[in-house]
């Protein structure tokens, strides 16, 4: 059973305090005892004002290194800092506090909130139907519906029912998305994006993604984890093709944002972090 790291990044030292001083309760006792199927640990991270957005981004990582599964919480206005992680982390800003909740009350509640979202979206990864979804190439399959998917899992606390919003957005892409391809010699599903492109996620395991420059610390963190959970199968890749014409020469968006072109004929070996082979 590995660790799910839960951390908060904040410039607000009575919260870092606080979480420190009670790291062991920070997550709530009936959470303990009947909760998520991994442990999770909670912690903090002060950045001060005058301390490089880097220095967060290097503990990030350096958690991601063995863990189960990565929940971010940050202040508002590091958000946007943070939004590189938005595909790998389970990214969620601090609600407002109102004045008259002790900061106690008010962490316990938004630890408790993002936790449940947060176990929402582990149980739909577990289902096939719904894992296909959840890993699909979000630099290149081109869809409102995964867009609008991406962005609910990376602010699950500003949406007031997220698990059953979660549910209708994945029954859209099912409903939109998912299609038989035409060519009679194939009786598999695929997921069709508007550039009508072909996606299907394979069962083969005879690929890997590199590791060497250019490829950088974000890239590793993409095959192996999304939305903060960490992928059983990261070599398992999805089959990108066209309907009936050849997909050589066709651009795409590699792990690390370089454009890269197909070069073969038939498919391209596209993983859910975007690395092409």
């Amino acid at each position: 059973m590995g660790v799910v790291h839960l951390v908060f990044i904040t410039r607000n030292p009575q919260l870092y305090s606080k979480i420190e001083e009670r790291k062991s309760r920070v997550v709530p006792a009936e959470l303990r005892r009947s909760g998520p199927s991994n442990r999770v640990e909670a912690g903090s991270f002060l950045l001060k004002v005058t301390d490089p957005i880097q220095d967060a981004e290097k503990h990030i990582v350096s958690l991601g290194k063995n863990a189960a599964g990565l929940i971010v919480v940050c202040d508002p206005e590091l958000r946007n800092y943070l939004d590189k992680f938005r595909d790998v982390c389970f990214l969620n800003e601090l609600p407002e506090r109102a004045e008259q909740v002790p900061l106690w009350n008010y962490l316990q509640r938004v630890v408790a909130l993002v936790i449940r979202n947060y176990e929402a979206l582990r149980i739909r990864f577990g289902s096939v139907k719904n894992l296909k979804i959840l890993l699909l190439p979000l630099k290149n399959f081109e869809a409102e519906e995964i867009k609008h998917l991406q962005s609910a899992c990376s602010s699950s606390l500003k949406i007031p029912r997220f698990p059953a919003t979660l549910d209708l957005q994945l029954d859209a892409i099912r409903r939109l998305r998912e299609h038989p391809k035409r060519k009679s010699s194939s009786d598999g599903r695929y997921f069709v994006d508007d550039r009508r492109r072909h996606f299907a996620y394979g069962h083969e395991d005879h690929s890997r993604c590199e590791t060497a420059a250019p490829h950088d610390y974000l890239c590793l963190l993409r095959r192996d984890f999304r939305f903060g959970l960490r992928i059983e199968h990261p070599h398992r890749h999805f089959n990108v093709s066209y309907d009936k014409r050849s997909i050589k020469g066709s651009d795409f968006k590699n792990c690390h944002g370089a454009n890269e072109q197909a070069k073969r004929a038939s498919h391209v070996n596209m993983f859910p972090g975007g690395y092409l082979s």
